[in-house]
C-alpha cells in the first residue's frame, strides 16, 4: 500500500467518523425536542387558574387586562361566537384573550407571559395571532359610521354660536396619529423614523364629535406625509363600500398636514396667523378679524381628535 492510497483511506474514516457524529447531535436534539419532553414550567396556578383568579378579585381585572371582568367575559363570548375564535386543547378562548391583553396592556414579552401562563413560546404566539385576527374582524363592524349617509347634523354644532351655521356640514375630523413600533428585520427599519428619531407607524384616523373612531388607515410607515396617505388610501379604497366618503355638501375638518379640497376643510394658513388653542391661552389679545375668528372655531371644533388621541394613549 502506497503513501497516498494510505492517506485516502484515512480521509475516507475521518470524514465516516464525522457523519457518524453529526448524526448522532442531530439525533439527540430531536429526540430531546420532540419526543423525551420535560416539564419545563410546573405551578401549583396554571394560566387557567391565573386568569379565573384575575377575575374574580375585585379591581384586579382591570389592572390586569385593562377592562372589567364582565366586559372581558362579554367580549371573549362575542369573538367565540361570531368572530373565530375558539379554545384548544391546550388553551381556552378566555385564557388566550387575557394574553393578548397583558401584550397590549402592559408590552409583555414572550418570556413573561411563558413564565406567567405556563405555556411555550409558540403556543402563546399562536393564540396571540388568533386573537388579532378575530379582533380585526370585529373592528370591521365598530370602527364605522353608524350612518354612511350623515344625515343628522352632529349635536355639538347646532348649539354653539361659534360653528353654527358655517360648520353645518361638517361630519367629522381627520388627523394622523404616530405609533412606536418595532420593524423586523432591522435594516426595513429606516423608513419607519419619524421627524423625533424613532421607529413609528402613521395611523390616519376619522373621528366623529362623540369622540368615536369610524375609520382607521393603520400601518404606514413613520416618515410618510399625512396628505400622501389620505391620497393613496381614496385610491386604493376607490369602489368599495369601507371609506366614509363625504357627500355633496359634507366635509372633514382637517390640519395643515392635508390639502384644503372639497370634502376637506383645513384652515387658513397665514404667516404669523394664531391656530393651535395653546396659542390663543398664551396670549391675552382676543381673536381679531376674519381669519382668526374663523381659526379659532376650526381649532375648536377639530380639538375633538385630540381628545380621543389623548384618551386612547393614556389607555
Amino acid at each position: 500500500m502506497n503513501k497516498e492510497e494510505l492517506l485516502r483511506q484515512t480521509r475516507d474514516k475521518l470524514r465516516m467518523y464525522v457523519l457518524a457524529i453529526l448524526g448522532l447531535i442531530v439525533c439527540t436534539q430531536y429526540y430531546v425536542k420532540y419526543i423525551f419532553k420535560q416539564e419545563a414550567r410546573t405551578s401549583i396556578c396554571s394560566g387557567w387558574q391565573f386568569v379565573v383568579k384575575v377575575l374574580n378579585t375585585p379591581g384586579e381585572s382591570y389592572r390586569t387586562f385593562r377592562m372589567v371582568s364582565h366586559v372581558f367575559l362579554k367580549l371573549a363570548e362575542l369573538l367565540v361566537t361570531k368572530y373565530g375564535l375558539h379554545s384548544t386543547r391546550e388553551m381556552r378562548a378566555e385564557e388566550a384573550l387575557a394574553i393578548f391583553l397583558c401584550v397590549c396592556a402592559h408590552n409583555q414579552s414572550n418570556r413573561t407571559l411563558q413564565s406567567r401562563f405556563k405555556h411555550s413560546g409558540e403556543t402563546i404566539s399562536g393564540n396571540f395571532k388568533e386573537v388579532l385576527t378575530s379582533l380585526v374582524k370585529l373592528s370591521q363592524d365598530i370602527i364605522r359610521p353608524s350612518d354612511y349617509h350623515f344625515k343628522d347634523v352632529p349635536r355639538k354644532i347646532p348649539y354653539d354660536y361659534k360653528f353654527w351655521p358655517h360648520f353645518k356640514g361638517c361630519i367629522g375630523v381627520m388627523d394622523g396619529t404616530h405609533i412606536r413600533a418595532i420593524i423586523t428585520p432591522k435594516e426595513d427599519e429606516i423608513p419607519f423614523f419619524c421627524r423625533k428619531g424613532f421607529a413609528t407607524q402613521n395611523v390616519m384616523v376619522i373621528c366623529n364629535f362623540d369622540m368615536l373612531f369610524i375609520f382607521i388607515e393603520a400601518g404606514w410607515e413613520g416618515s410618510a406625509h399625512d396628505s400622501r396617505i389620505l391620497t393613496e388610501t381614496l385610491a386604493k379604497l376607490k369602489g368599495k363600500n369601507i371609506f366614509p366618503y363625504p357627500l355633496e355638501g359634507k366635509f372633514y375638518l382637517v390640519d395643515a398636514g392635508y390639502s384644503n379640497k372639497k370634502g376637506y376643510l383645513a384652515h387658513f394658513k397665514r404667516k404669523n396667523a394664531r391656530y393651535h388653542l395653546a396659542d390663543y391661552k398664551r396670549s391675552s389679545q382676543p381673536s381679531t378679524g376674519y381669519f382668526e375668528v374663523f381659526s379659532y372655531a376650526h381649532a375648536s371644533l377639530r380639538n375633538v381628535i385630540e381628545k380621543s388621541f389623548g384618551v386612547w394613549k393614556n389607555r
